[in-house]
């Protein structure tokens, strides 16, 4: 007898660990100024990546993505780091995925949360004179 299983249509949030990671990053925020405080002469920058990539999952169209509910390797379903290999098959066209397999970003969705940090974070860096280059 041969064992089937059933692969899920659709990727689901999962409430309680995206809950955990938002409650996470605000108690991170509330700490920085006293580490920054405990050591003069440093600059702590908050960088948040959950939101960019939490809204590229959201509304994948807005950004040129098609495909959110499935990686770009194999099924799309399951695999993840050897398991996604050179014999496993691959999507045509990666940047139209979020995800490569089932837990990892494809290099688009990379760049478009990289993109976003820089849009955030580059004024603070650029007018900051303790990040000026001499």
């Amino acid at each position: 007898m041969t064992a089937r299983f059933k692969l899920p249509n659709k990727r689901k949030r999962l409430e309680d660990q995206n809950s955990d990671a938002m409650l996470y990053n605000q108690k991170l925020k509330k700490l920085i100024p006293h580490a920054q405080a405990s050591l003069p002469g440093t600059r702590i920058l908050y960088a948040d990546v959950y939101t960019p990539f939490s809204d590229l999952v959201k509304n994948p169209e807005e950004n040129g993505f098609k495909v959110t509910d499935r990686g770009c390797c194999g099924t799309g379903y399951i695999e993840t780091g050897s398991l996604c290999n050179i014999l496993t098959p691959t999507c045509k066209n990666a940047t139209e995925f979020v995800f490569w397999d089932s837990g990892h970003p494809t290099k688009a969705a990379y760049q478009y949360v990289h993109d976003s940090l820089l849009e955030e974070l580059g004024p603070q860096i650029i007018n900051d004179p303790k990040f000026s280059v001499s």
